[in-house]
């Protein structure tokens, strides 16, 4: 007896007991900034009730850091040592 495969879903689908959360918010986002899916929480925090009907670019709402440095298409940030600062 073996034993039956588990069915294989899109990772990029957020589940239905996720989706009408609130209080955390749960986003996939493209490395364009597009919006693959989204639950309540984050529409909430952006102010709107439904998912806009067409594509929905999210890029400019991050702002520290910004959306490149998300996914790792920036180059790296240079930090200066605090020690070296003038002030």
């Amino acid at each position: 007896m073996s034993a039956s495969p588990i069915p294989a879903r899109d990772v990029r689908v957020i589940p239905e007991y996720l989706k009408n959360l609130s209080t955390m918010v749960i986003t996939w986002i493209a490395l364009d900034g597009k919006i693959i899916d989204t639950n309540r929480g984050f529409l909430l925090l952006a102010g709107l009730d439904t998912l806009p009907p067409e594509t929905w670019n999210v890029r400019d709402l991050f702002v520290k850091p910004d959306f490149s440095h998300l996914t790792g298409t920036a180059p790296p940030l240079q930090m200066t040592p605090l020690s070296t600062r003038e002030f």
